[in-house]
Parts: structure tokens; C-alpha cells; sequence
């Protein structure tokens, strides 16, 4: 089981969030035509897992929250049985984005646009935010990597080169996991050699199952 520092969102106050702090996530459609472009255009592709996403991101603006339940009690048991002082009394400055927060979807986003437009020179279509195209010209010839992000999943399609670039940057500025053939629980096989590109989701479902009575 994971652990892991978390905030109950639905306890703040003050006004209601702006609708766009939602998690990133790229449209239904744009996954499909994205992977018919690469069967057109025989492209590589590489799939990453952003490990921990959310806490990459810090916090727009200042806020506290109170100790988790069973906090007193680790510090009994990290302190040898004494509570060296009284977590009721206190409250914690966030200085990560933390799981729970209205906004921590919205700032993550914000976190790899900007890697992305700035330091990758990545253009954002028009039609999904969560969609980027990076285009040069290469030896005469216009190659092109696209990128798609939903929450902590991104998937990287393009020609041989510049594929190759965009995933060696992103590997460079996160911490990520391979993702193998498996985005977003989508067995992705390409078969360069016959142009064609299948989908399902046979592992996802066995696991589902396995975890079931």
C-alpha cells in the first residue's frame, strides 16, 4: 500500500477555486488521432510515468495545514515514547505541493508547460492544452515530436531524432519511470514495419481481475 502526505481540500475556506486547477489531462479524441499519426508517419514513440509528480511543484501562494491523525502517536514512537511537543498547538507550512489542494493539478500543469514552451520550445495546440507539438527542419527534411500529457502520464511521439531529444530532456528534468508499452493502462504496439499501430488493455484487465475475489 502507498502512503503519502495529503490535504483535505474540501476543508478549506475562503472562495471557490478556478475551474482550470483541474489535473491535466489530454482530450479523449487526441489520443487516437495522435497514435493514427504515428502509424502514418512511422514514428517512435516513448512513455514515461512522472514519479511523484505532484510534489515537484511548489505551492503560488502560502498556506497551513493542521497534523494528519496518528500524528501524535509516530511521535511517541520516533521519540521513544515521549511527545516532545504538542502537534494540536501547531500548524505546518506547506512548502510542496501536496496531494488533496484544489490547485495542485493546476500547478503541475503550469510545471511542465513551462519545461516544455521554454526550455524545449514545444508549442501548445490550439484545440487541447494538454497537447504539445516541438517542429524543426533537419537535414532539408520537417520532422516533428508531439507530446501528451494526462496528470503524470506523457507520451512522446515523433520522427527517430527529435523523439529521441524530447525524451532524453524530460528524463533529464524529471524523475520519471519507463513506461514501457503501457500508457495511460493502453498496450501501445507499433509495428513500424507494417505501418500499423494496435491498442488494447489485456494486462490491465487481468490485473483488475487478479486483485478480485
Amino acid at each position: 500500500a502507498k502512503a503519502r502526505w495529503a490535504v483535505n481540500g474540501k476543508r478549506e475556506f475562503g472562495q471557490p477555486r478556478d475551474p482550470a486547477a483541474s489535473s491535466p489531462t489530454c482530450g479523449a479524441s487526441t489520443i487516437p488521432a495522435a497514435l493514427a499519426v504515428m502509424s502514418v508517419f512511422a514514428l517512435s514513440n516513448f512513455q514515461f510515468d512522472i514519479t511523484k509528480a505532484y510534489l515537484l511543484a511548489s505551492p503560488n501562494e502560502p498556506y497551513f495545514i493542521t497534523a494528519p491523525p496518528g500524528f501524535r502517536s509516530y511521535l511517541r514512537l520516533k521519540h521513544d515514547g515521549d511527545v516532545p511537543w504538542e502537534p494540536s498547538e501547531y500548524l505546518f507550512r506547506v512548502t510542496k505541493n501536496l496531494y488533496g489542494d484544489p490547485p495542485a493539478g493546476r500547478l503541475l500543469y503550469d510545471l511542465v508547460h513551462a519545461f516544455l514552451t521554454r526550455d524545449l520550445q514545444c508549442r501548445v495546440s490550439p484545440i487541447d492544452r494538454c497537447c504539445f507539438l516541438r517542429s524543426i527542419v533537419d537535414k532539408g527534411k520537417r520532422i516533428f515530436a508531439i507530446v501528451l500529457l494526462y496528470v503524470d502520464d506523457i507520451l512522446v511521439l515523433g520522427h527517430d531524432n527529435i523523439a529521441g531529444e524530447v525524451a532524453a530532456a524530460i528524463r533529464h528534468r524529471f524523475p520519471t519511470t519507463e513506461g514501457g508499452d503501457d500508457y495511460l493502462s493502453l498496450e501501445i504496439r507499433n509495428d513500424l514495419a507494417k505501418g500499423t499501430v494496435t491498442v488494447n488493455q489485456a494486462h490491465n484487465v487481468a490485473t483488475l481481475l487478479a486483485t478480485t475475489n
